[in-house]
């Protein structure tokens, strides 16, 4: 189950620097709004982005409230889904060995398979 908690997190790239007379109003709204939408939800509940300046902006939100949510990247949550907690030790070693070409690495998708246990917790039904 997915819960939307709308309104802008004001980090907005330099949006905060530039102007925080208005990003700290924005960010006060949202962190009231935030604190109403997390107070639904169970504590293991995560924090989901599609943003990197989103993910900071939140927790600096939840810093001072010393709230214990993790706010993850969407891609973070599903490699941690997919392959299981040590997903960035996988990648890293993937990583590692594959070729680079042009400044970018190559890799192929028949090493992107998920640790035996989370193909086995696939296979159950």
């Amino acid at each position: 189950e997915v819960s939307v908690s709308p309104g802008c997190c004001a980090e907005s790239g330099l949006g905060a620097i530039t102007a925080p007379a208005i990003y700290n109003k924005i960010r006060a709204r949202k962190a009231l709004r935030l604190e109403a939408d997390l107070a639904a939800l169970p504590d293991t509940a995560p924090i989901l982005v599609s943003c990197p300046s989103c993910k900071l902006g939140l927790q600096r939100i939840l810093m001072p409230k010393q709230e214990e949510k993790r706010v993850l990247h969407t891609l973070e949550y599903l490699a941690g889904r997919a392959f299981g907690p040590r997903w960035t030790r996988l990648c890293k070693k993937i990583l590692g060995g594959a070729p680079e070409e042009n400044g970018l690495r190559r890799v192929s998708t028949d090493k992107l398979e998920p640790p035996a246990e989370k193909r086995q917790a696939a296979r159950t039904p």
